[in-house]
């Protein structure tokens, strides 16, 4: 199988000799399963090779295996260190990365101008995840004055590149009119994109139009199907609202059991709102043990945490204030 005019077998006998260049490209091959089975640990083990001799592409994707976990221990302070070698060397990738990791604080004290700095680092390569989390800077106003024309500009950028979570944010936007009008339509043309890429966000967004009938019919069956696929990646907010149609019987036959069980797991996954959501049918004894102690005790934490309206009136209405 030949990449870039090379086979595979000629990309390991370069890797076998100490090939940096060729190093890398056999941990891409097992990385993503490309003319070998997938196998993390081997891609890991010949990124290192490849990073420890000062390539940038090899310590980038290095970087990104400890960051997410992939054949090495998570480790974020290695993908730290690993992603800001690539990223002194001008890899537009590894700048966007360590700038994410900044903004987050993972692996390194939080620091939004230094996610700002590198960030526009990788923006100004034409990276499109760079261009993606800058805008993303840009609509919360870190590290940045709040702008929304300007998140707007970075959004089309990084979409227009193809990138599903640039695609993501762009039909976000549209959807909630921010920097631009309000316009449904355009808003699911882009989240179709993104979700046609696997983006679990995405799909909760479509999903929403369909649950509310914004820019489309309103259709539950249309709903569920895409709050399953979001639910189905783990998504804990596409978890929820299915629980909620299983609980409404919307788009789906009523049943109280499916909707403890995503009300569960979106809850496991720190979903608030699941939390209440479960603590009511608890309390209520609907598709579970009925365990009125248990289901006021997570009603009255979603209370404390959030103050929600809906969750302290239905305690006022049971009398459990």
């Amino acid at each position: 199988m030949a990449v870039f005019g090379q086979s595979l077998e000629k990309i390991r006998a370069d890797a076998m000799k100490g090939d940096a260049v060729a190093q890398q490209k056999l941990g891409t091959k097992y990385e993503y399963a490309d003319g070998v089975g997938r196998d993390y640990v081997e891609a890991a083990k010949w990124y290192r090779k490849s990073a420890d001799q000062g390539n940038a592409l090899g310590q980038t994707a290095l970087g990104l295996m400890y960051a997410d976990g992939f054949g090495v221990p998570q480790d974020f302070k290695e993908s730290v260190k690993w992603l800001r070698k690539g990223a002194e060397q001008g890899n537009a990738s590894a700048q966007a990365n360590l700038g994410a990791m900044y903004a987050r604080g993972f692996g390194v004290a939080q620091d939004y101008a230094e996610a700002i700095k590198w960030y526009q680092l990788s923006v100004a390569q034409g990276d499109a995840l760079g261009q993606c989390n800058l805008g993303k800077m840009y609509v919360e106003g870190l590290g940045v004055k709040q702008d929304f024309a300007e998140a707007l500009r970075l959004f089309h950028l990084s979409a227009d590149q193809g990138n599903n979570f640039g695609q993501q944010a762009l039909g976000f936007m549209y959807a909630e009119g921010r920097g631009v009008n309000k316009d449904y339509t355009e808003a699911k043309n882009w989240l179709l994109k993104a979700a046609a890429q696997g983006n679990s966000n995405a799909e909760v967004n479509l999903a929403v139009l369909y649950d509310k009938g914004l820019g489309v019919k309103q259709d539950y069956t249309e709903a569920a199907y895409w709050y399953l696929k979001a639910a189905s990646l783990g998504n804990a907010r596409g978890q929820n609202n299915l629980g909620y149609l299983y609980q409404t019987g919307h788009g789906v036959a009523q049943d109280f059991t499916e909707a403890v069980k995503w009300y569960r797991r979106a809850a496991d996954l720190g979903n608030v709102s699941a939390k209440g959501n479960l603590g009511i049918l608890l309390y209520e004894g609907k598709g579970v043990t009925k365990d009125t102690n248990e289901g006021a005790k997570l009603i009255r934490q979603v209370v404390a945490e959030t103050g929600d309206d809906f969750f302290r009136n239905y305690l006022k209405e049971h009398h459990l204030l």
